[in-house]
């Protein structure tokens, strides 16, 4: 994978894109940016050397690099990495450790924090340092056609399941991918927290998912993972998805079968574009709303697996969490342009660019005032994400390499689980074993080649 990356990220600069090197000059910026944003890349190259008119002798070198590879892509040889790429939050430390991203200078850093939304700066932070210019908060939520599963229905996730498979439909859930797999026994109330020394090693890691939740017979993690093995497994097999969520996601809205998924924004205009239908009034040229399937929302709450009852009697019900992660623009430690990586970076995280980056891909912003605009309040993706982060989401660190290993073996064994024949006790074993892997000591193991971050 990261050879296929690095050779794109060749590729393209070479290709018909390359004719940004006719700008002539001796000065050379290469910047990564993931596959759905390399159009709109190239329109932020010549709006930036329209504003600065100084630049435009620079060779601007696009290349294709998704933010969850940008360490990957950086690993192995960093000084020869791009000056400017973005990159998901959760990567920091290990991008730190390889010499691979540089800090914002003070001044730099009072103006981010008056401008966008702070948790995305802070989540950057280690020690007094600051690293990136965020753009885009990262995380997830629930997508319906309203015509298969009601707005009643998508608050809880057993009713979501039931409606699909009446329908004939899918559920797209894709909690055997580690970013997904723990969000319910988080939800539950469970806990995971990494902090790291001044010499960027693991301090503190801990986790509390073998421990139960107050007045319950069961572990945080024994509860959700026998709720994911109930909601994927037995009868719902043909109902829900767990794997390969963008495609099938795809490939449900193709074959018309799609009836809900959990992802985040950057599916969010394929998604839309296929449950809703317009059309140009031809007296009046304006678009007529044919049908409107799509609805987007907070995660649904889920039953307790057990059926163990509050002090009203009532079958406990709990949240989902998602990860509240966010995606910024890093300038490479070892850029050979440094002053005009760093002014580039800015400028793709400024204001403007943020709003025209929204506007034409559906990404949402970080900035303070875009956030307040009516055009991303009526926003019902956004808006669901943005209240996820605020009130169900567990901050997406830097985690180590063991953390996603420790969540995805996790997720694939719920799925094995035989629920009439295996013991409780087997269970709670394997929760224990999660825990063992979420706390492992990773400092001196190699680095991970990338994380699962969206």
């Amino acid at each position: 994978k990261r050879f296929i990356a690095l050779f794109a990220c060749s590729a393209l600069a070479a290709s018909s894109l390359a004719g940004f090197a006719a700008c002539g000059g001796g000065e050379k910026l290469t910047v990564w940016a993931a596959q759905n944003q390399q159009e709109f890349l190239l329109t932020e190259i010549e709006r930036f050397k329209e504003a600065y008119p100084e630049y435009n002798s620079v060779n601007f070198v696009p290349g294709i690099c998704g933010e969850g590879d940008a360490f990957s892509n950086l690993s192995t040889d960093p000084e020869a990495g791009a000056d400017v790429y973005a990159f998901a939050n959760d990567q920091l430390i290990n991008l730190i450790k390889r010499g691979a991203i540089s800090t914002l200078p003070p001044a730099t850093v009072q103006q981010i924090l008056s401008t966008d939304y702070n948790p995305a700066l802070e989540s950057v932070k280690v020690g007094n340092n600051y690293y990136g210019y965020p753009f885009a908060d990262n995380g997830f939520f629930l997508f319906y056609d309203n015509s298969v599963v009601s707005d009643e229905q998508a608050k809880d996730l057993d009713s979501i399941v039931a409606a699909c498979k009446a329908a004939g439909k899918k559920f797209i859930f894709e909690f055997e991918n580690s970013w997904y797999a723990l969000s319910m026994a988080y939800g539950a109330g469970g806990h995971y927290e990494v902090s790291y020394n001044a010499s960027n090693q693991i301090e503190t890691e801990t986790t509390d998912l073998d421990e139960k939740p107050e007045g319950s017979n069961y572990s945080y993690g024994a509860l959700a993972g026998v709720k994911m093995n109930q909601i994927a497994g037995g009868m719902n097999k043909e109902t829900v998805i767990t794997t390969s969520a963008d495609t099938a996601i795809s490939n449900a809205l193709l074959d018309g079968s799609f009836g809900a998924c959990i992802r985040g924004v950057w599916q969010a205009r394929e998604i839309s574009g296929a449950l809703r239908k317009t059309e140009k009034d031809p007296d009046t040229g304006e678009e007529k709303v044919i049908y409107d399937h799509f609805a987007a929302s907070i995660l649904p709450r889920w039953k307790d697996p057990f059926n163990q009852k509050d002090s009203e009697g009532n079958v406990k019900t709990y949240d989902m969490y998602t990860f509240s992660g966010y995606k910024l623009w890093g300038v490479n430690g070892f850029s050979k342009n440094f002053e005009l990586a760093h002014k580039f970076a800015a400028f793709l995280a400024s204001e403007e660019e943020q709003k025209l980056r929204y506007q034409e891909t559906g990404i949402d912003p970080t900035n303070l005032t875009l956030r307040e605009t009516d055009e991303i309040k009526a926003d019902q993706a956004v808006q669901a994400l943005y209240e996820m982060i605020a009130d169900h989401a567990i901050l997406q660190g830097s985690f180590p390499d063991s953390y996603w290993k420790a969540a995805e073996a996790f997720g694939k064994a719920t799925l094995t689980w035989n629920l009439s024949t295996t013991p409780m006790s087997k269970i709670e074993e394997r929760v224990k074993t999660l825990v063992e892997g979420l706390e492992s000591d990773v400092n001196g193991i190699p680095l991970p080649e990338e994380t699962p971050a969206e």
